[in-house]
């Protein structure tokens, strides 16, 4: 159980997150985030901070949240047993790291600077993925995720949907302002 010492730790720590590289617990007793399972990073004022990096993460952090801090890459969360991943309002433009997730089951990178979705294919758990408001153009891997439910892709360049084609257990699509020229696939 984390204590009120824990607690004002990592307060202070947010208070003071600035410079090149924002190095996540490796300043902080990792064992005070033993029972933390929700772990939410949003809107953080990183000064000069384009990069995240998770050194000996805990892994009981199942939801994981970074969203609104104007990262352009994230490092060491492959370690990590995360279930729900936000990422969305960065400049992230390389999510390959995400392919050792392999119990993910929704992943939001919304508004990032994505131009494929390639990392899903390993993905087999996914049921939500949102990535709306990227540069993807290249949907290949997507034909992998038997289990989606719900696709959002809108806002994108896709012009060639043919990824989607065996997807048949969508429940929610969404795709509006792409490219897209023959509908024919789905």
């Amino acid at each position: 159980m984390q204590t009120k010492h824990d607690l004002r730790m990592v307060q202070k720590y947010h208070k003071s997150i600035s410079g090149q590289k924002l190095k996540i617990f490796r300043d902080l007793n990792v064992k005070s985030f033993q029972f933390v399972q929700n772990l939410k990073i949003n809107e953080l004022e990183l000064q000069n901070c384009s990069q995240v990096s998770f050194a000996n993460p805990p892994t009981n952090i199942t939801v994981l949240q970074i969203t609104h801090c104007k990262l352009s890459l994230i490092n060491g969360i492959k370690y990590m047993n995360v279930i729900e991943l936000d990422l969305s309002q960065n400049e992230i433009a390389d999510f390959s790291e995400l392919k050792h997730l392999k119990d993910l089951k929704s992943v939001n990178i919304a508004t990032n600077d994505a131009i494929n979705l390639r990392f899903v294919s390993q993905l087999k758990h996914i049921e939500q993925l949102i990535a709306f408001n990227n540069m993807i153009t290249d949907i290949t891997g997507i034909q992998m995720l038997f289990a989606l439910k719900t696709l959002n892709l809108s806002c994108n360049m896709i012009i060639d949907l043919s990824p989607l084609e065996k997807l048949v257990q969508i429940e929610t699509l969404q795709l509006g302002q792409n490219k897209i020229v023959d509908i024919e696939a789905i």
